[in-house]
C-alpha cells in the first residue's frame, strides 16, 4: 500500500510538471510567432500559416490509428434486473506524433504504437512467434509482457468506472501516453506537441529527459511487479483485461481479442431488433451480465431464445457526468412480517416471493389488456361515498297580482331615486349643472311623495284598473328618473374630463398643423373684434389693428363718423360643421365622442342609449343637457378666440340649414324615398320590374312635372341603383346640388302623399308621406317669411320640422329592423332638432341662416382666382371684384337714368 501512494505521488508530481511545462511552451511559442510576425510582412505570415495547416491535416489523414484489443468484460449486477447499459468514458486513441518521437517511444514500449500495415504485420508475426514459445512452456516474459503487468491483488482490479485506476495501469505499463477525455483535448494537445517541435533544440532536449525519466520508472516499476505476475498468471488467465490495457498476448488471449466487437454502434440494425424484442434468458445463468453481454449472447443464439423466459426492463434514463466515477444504489424497506416467515418468502430456491416465480400473464385481445390494466391499476381502498345531492324540483310558477307588480316597481323606483339624489349633490359643485341638480331633487321629492300616496293606496282594497293606473305613472316615474340620471352622469363625465383625453391626444400627433391654425383663427378674431368695436362706435379708428400708428388718409378719418352716424354690432355667424369646429377649437363636434357643443348627446357603441345622439323617443336624455353660453363658459376645456368679440355667444354660431339639411339629411330623404316606393309597391302598375328601369322612369317624370310648373330640374346624372349606393346607405349623389334637392323634396312630398291615398293599410307609406310633407311645409313657411316670425308662425314650423325628425327616425328604426339600408341617421338630424327647438325659442327665420348666397359667392371668387397667377393672385382677386363692382354701379346708374 505504501508502494502505491509513492507511485500516485509520483504520477501527480509529472502530471502537474507536464502542465507546468505545457504552459511554458505556449508562452514561448506565442512570444516567438509574435516576434516572426512583425519582422516579415503580413502576406508571408499569412502563406505560413496555411502551408503549416495544410501539413498538419496531411499528417492527420495520412496517420492510422494505433491497433488496440478491446475484450469483453462482464461486470456484476447488484440485482436480478440489470439495467440498461450506461454510456462509459472511454478514453480516445493518442493523436499521432513526429517520426523521431515515434522512435523514442519505441525504445521504451515497442507494443504500444502501430504506425503503419507493414509494422501492424510484422509484429503479428513476432506475436504469433511468442505464443508458440509460451505455448511450449517457456518461461521468458515476452516484450508485451515486460511492458505490462497485471494487478497482484484484488483491490488492484480494473475498475470500468474509475479513470484513477485506467492511469495506474497505463503508468505501470510504461507507455508514457497521456490519456485524454476527449477528441478536442487531443486536438489541442497535438496542435501544442507540433508548435514545442517547432520551438527548437531546447524544447526538444526537455522533452528527451522526460521521456527517459518515464522509461527508467516504468522500467524499475515493471521489474517490482514482475515477480507477482507471475503468481497471479494461472489465476487470472480466463479474466478478460480492461479497455486499453496491454495483456500478456498468448495464443488463447489472440483468438479472443480478434473476436469483432458487437455492441450498438457496430451493429445498430441488430441492437434495435434486440431491444424491441423482449430479452428472453435464463435468468440463474444471466442475471450477472448486463445488457451489452444478453445482446452478444442474443447475437451467438441467431436471434432467437428458446430456453427461460424472462423479460428485460429497462431502467429510467440515468444523469451522466464528467465527475461521476462510480455508482451505487442503496434500497431500504421497511416491514412488520416475521423475519423468519419473509426469509421463506424471498428464499431464492423455493420462496413464493423469488425473483421470476410470479407467473406472466397474457391477454387475447385489446378489450382483456385493457380491463387487465384497470384492475393492475385499481386503488387499494374504496373511494368514500359523496352525499347525493338533492335534486331540484320543478315548481309551478304563479303569476303575480297587481297589487304585487305594483309594490316591487314602487320599490324599484325608490332605489333609482336615491341614487339620482346622490348624482344631484355632487352636481352642485358644477356651475353649469346647477339646473339639472334642481330638477333631479324636485323629481326625487315628487316620487317620495308619490310612494308615500302608493302605500295608503294598497293598505286599502283597490280595483284592477286602480293599479294598472297607478303601475303605469310609476313606469313613467322610472323613466324619467333614467332619463335624469343618465344626463346627470354626461356632466359628470364632462366635468372629469376624461371624454375628452382621444380628442387631447390627436391634438398632440397634429400639433404642428393645429398651432397654425390656431394662430390663423385667434389673427381673424382679434381682426374681427378691432372691427366690431369701429363700427359699434361709428367713427374710424384712432390707431391700427395691432396699435400701430396710422398716416395718410387713415390718420385724416381718425375719429370721423363713419356710414353718416350708423352703427353696426355683432349678430350671428353662418358656417358649416367644419368651419365652426376648426374656427371656434369646439372639443365637441360630429366625429367626437361628445358630438354636439349644444348638449351632451353621444354617439358610439359604448354610449348609453338614453345619451345616443340617435334616440329621438320619449326616452331619450340628452335633451336635459342642452348647454347655453354661460355653462359653455364655464364648462372645462379651451374657449374659442371668438369669446373676446362682443355680442358672441354660444347660441350665435348658428347651424347652416342648408348643409344639414339640402346637402345632408334631404339626399339621404330622397335617395331612400325613391327605393321605399319601389319596394312598397308604388309603382306595381309598370311592366318593367328592374330597379333601373323603374328609377329612370321615375327620373323623366320628376323632371317633366317640376319643368312645367317652372323648377327647372336637370336630366343627369341618370338615377341608377349604383348611383344610390347599392352597397351603403341610400343618398343621391353629390352631383345634385343644394338647389336642386330642395326641388325634389317638393316633388316627394307629392308624390309619398298619392302613394300613401292609393294605399292606406300600409303604415310605412303613411308614415313616409309625413315625414315628406311636414319637411316641405317647413320649408315653405320659413321662405315666404321674414326674419322674425310671429309666435304662433314660428310654433308651427318648428312643430313641422320636429315631426319630420321623428318620422324620420321612425323610418330609420323599421328598415334597420327589415335589415335594409336606407334612412341613414346623420349627426346633421340631431343638429336639425337643435335649429327646431332654436326657431321656435327665438322666433328668428332659421332660413337667413343658410349660406346659399355665400357659397355662390365664393364659386365666383374661385372662378377669379383660377385665371390668375399663383404669385400675384391675391392682389389680382381685389382689383378684379372691385373692377366688377364698379361696372355694377355703372349699369345701376345708367338704368336710372333711363327710367328718368
Amino acid at each position: 500500500m505504501a508502494d502505491e501512494t509513492v507511485k500516485k505521488d509520483k504520477k501527480e508530481e509529472r502530471k502537474e510538471k507536464e502542465k507546468d511545462d505545457k504552459k511554458v511552451m505556449k508562452t514561448k511559442k506565442e512570444k516567438k510567432e509574435k516576434e516572426g510576425e512583425r519582422g516579415r510582412s503580413p502576406k508571408k505570415a499569412k502563406k505560413e500559416r496555411k502551408t503549416a495547416e495544410k501539413s498538419e491535416t496531411s499528417e492527420k489523414k495520412t496517420a492510422e490509428k494505433p491497433i488496440v484489443f478491446v475484450p469483453v468484460v462482464c461486470k456484476k449486477a447488484g440485482q436480478v434486473f440489470e439495467t440498461p447499459e450506461t454510456k462509459k468514458r472511454v478514453p480516445s486513441p493518442n493523436a499521432p506524433e513526429p517520426d523521431d518521437k515515434k522512435k523514442k517511444r519505441r525504445s521504451v514500449s515497442p507494443a504500444l504504437s502501430l504506425p503503419s500495415t507493414s509494422t501492424a504485420v510484422a509484429k503479428v508475426a513476432e506475436m504469433t512467434s511468442l505464443m508458440e514459445e509460451n505455448d511450449s512452456g517457456s518461461e521468458a516474459e515476452s516484450p508485451s509482457q515486460e511492458a505490462a503487468s497485471d494487478p497482484s491483488s484484488e483491490e488492484e482490479k480494473y475498475d470500468e468506472e474509475s479513470p484513477e485506476s485506467k492511469e495506474e495501469e497505463e503508468g505501470e505499463a510504461g507507455a508514457g501516453d497521456k490519456e485524454e477525455d476527449e477528441s478536442e483535448d487531443a486536438s489541442d494537445e497535438e496542435d501544442e506537441d507540433d508548435g514545442e517541435d517547432a520551438e527548437g533544440d531546447d524544447d526538444e532536449e526537455e522533452e528527451e529527459e522526460e521521456e527517459n525519466d518515464q522509461s527508467s520508472e516504468a522500467e524499475e516499476e515493471g521489474k517490482e511487479e514482475g515477480g507477482k505476475e507471475a503468481e497471479a498468471k494461472e489465476g487470472k488467465e480466463d479474466e478478460a483485461a480492461p479497455q486499453h490495457a496491454l495483456v500478456a498476448v498468448t495464443k488463447a488471449t489472440a483468438e479472443t481479442a480478434l473476436v469483432p466487437v458487437r455492441n450498438s454502434t457496430t451493429n445498430k440494425k441488430e441492437w434495435d431488433s434486440f431491444c424491441r424484442s423482449k430479452g428472453r434468458f435464463k435468468v440463474h445463468e444471466y442475471y450477472t451480465q448486463n445488457k451489452l453481454d444478453c445482446f452478444n449472447m442474443w447475437m451467438d443464439m441467431g436471434k432467437d431464445w428458446d430456453k427461460e423466459a424472462w423479460y428485460y426492463m429497462p431502467a429510467p434514463k440515468k444523469i451522466t457526468h464528467k465527475d461521476v466515477v462510480s455508482e451505487s444504489t442503496v434500497l431500504h424497506a421497511k416491514t412488520s412480517v416475521d423475519p423468519e416467515l419473509q426469509k421463506a418468502l424471498c428464499n431464492e430456491e423455493d420462496g413464493f416471493m423469488r425473483p421470476g416465480a410470479m407467473p406472466a400473464v397474457t391477454t387475447a385481445s385489446a378489450a382483456g389488456t385493457k380491463t387487465l390494466l384497470e384492475a393492475v391499476a385499481k386503488e387499494a381502498c374504496a373511494k368514500k361515498k359523496s352525499k347525493p345531492q338533492p335534486k331540484e324540483k320543478s315548481e309551478e310558477v304563479v303569476p303575480q297580482t297587481a297589487k304585487e307588480k305594483v309594490t316591487e316597481a314602487i320599490g324599484n323606483v325608490l332605489k333609482e331615486v336615491g341614487v339620482a339624489r346622490t348624482a344631484a349633490i355632487t352636481l352642485q359643485g358644477l356651475e353649469y349643472a346647477d339646473n339639472l341638480s334642481q330638477a333631479i331633487k324636485s323629481h326625487a321629492d315628487g316620487v317620495e311623495a308619490y310612494y308615500s300616496e302608493v302605500q295608503r293606496t294598497l293598505k286599502g282594497s283597490p280595483s284592477e284598473k286602480e293599479l294598472a293606473k297607478v303601475l303605469q305613472k310609476i313606469e313613467e316615474k322610472s323613466q324619467a328618473t333614467k332619463k335624469l340620471q343618465a344626463a346627470a352622469n354626461a356632466f359628470l363625465a364632462n366635468s372629469t374630463g376624461k371624454s375628452n383625453t382621444a380628442i387631447a391626444r390627436k391634438r398632440q400627433r397634429f400639433e404642428s398643423t393645429t398651432s397654425v391654425a390656431k394662430a390663423v383663427n385667434k389673427t381673424a378674431a382679434d381682426l374681427a373684434c378691432w372691427s366690431i368695436q369701429c363700427a359699434m362706435r361709428g367713427t374710424a379708428p384712432e390707431v391700427g389693428f395691432r396699435g400701430e400708428p396710422l398716416n395718410g388718409h387713415r390718420l385724416a378719418m381718425s375719429g370721423k363718423p363713419l356710414a353718416q352716424g350708423w352703427r353696426a354690432c355683432y349678430f350671428a355667424m353662418k358656417a358649416d360643421l367644419k368651419a365652426r369646429k376648426w374656427m371656434h377649437g369646439f372639443n365637441r363636434y360630429y366625429k367626437a365622442g361628445w358630438m354636439c357643443d349644444s348638449c351632451l348627446a353621444c354617439s358610439g357603441t359604448k354610449c348609453d342609449e338614453r345619451m345616443h345622439y340617435k334616440n329621438f323617443g320619449p326616452g331619450k336624455a340628452w335633451d336635459h343637457t342642452l348647454i347655453n353660453h354661460s355653462m359653455y363658459l364655464s364648462m372645462p376645456g379651451e374657449l374659442s378666440p371668438w369669446s373676446t368679440v362682443p355680442g358672441w355667444s354660444l347660441e350665435s354660431t348658428t347651424f347652416d340649414f342648408m348643409h344639414n339639411l339640402y346637402l345632408g339629411t334631404g339626399r339621404d330623404l330622397v335617395g331612400s324615398t325613391f327605393k321605399c316606393l319601389i319596394w312598397r309597391g308604388a309603382y306595381s302598375h309598370l311592366p318593367m320590374t328592374d330597379m333601373n328601369s323603374i328609377l329612370a322612369v321615375m327620373q323623366e317624370e320628376m323632371v317633366h312635372e317640376c319643368r312645367q310648373c317652372g323648377l327647372y330640374l336637370p336630366r343627369k346624372p341618370n338615377l341608377t341603383e349604383a348611383s344610390l349606393s347599392d352597397k351603403d346607405y341610400s343618398e343621391l349623389s353629390t352631383k345634385f346640388k343644394a338647389c336642386h334637392v330642395k326641388i325634389m323634396v317638393y316633388w316627394i312630398a307629392k308624390k309619398t302623399k298619392e302613394a300613401a291615398e292609393s294605399h292606406p293599410q300600409d303604415i310605412v307609406l303613411q308614415v313616409l308621406a309625413t315625414c315628406c310633407f311636414a319637411l316641405q311645409k317647413c320649408i315653405t313657411i320659413l321662405d315666404n317669411e321674414g326674419l322674425i316670425l310671429d309666435h304662433n308662425t314660428a310654433a308651427e314650423a318648428s312643430d313641422m320640422l320636429l315631426l319630420h325628425v321623428k318620422a324620420y327616425a321612425w323610418l330609420a328604426a323599421f328598415f334597420y329592423t327589415e335589415r335594409k339600408m336606407i334612412f341613414r341617421i346623420r349627426p346633421k338630424l340631431h343638429y336639425i332638432w337643435h335649429q327646431a327647438m332654436q326657431l321656435k325659442k327665438w322666433r328668428i327665420n332659421i332660413g337667413a341662416f343658410a349660406t346659399f348666397h355665400d357659397e355662390s359667392f365664393l364659386g365666383k371668387i374661385k372662378a377669379v382666382a383660377t385665371a390668375c397667377h399663383g404669385k400675384t393672385m391675391t392682389a389680382r382677386v381685389y382689383e378684379r371684384y372691385i373692377l366688377c363692382l364698379a361696372l355694377l354701379v355703372h349699369q345701376h346708374q345708367q338704368l336710372d337714368e333711363a327710367t328718368a
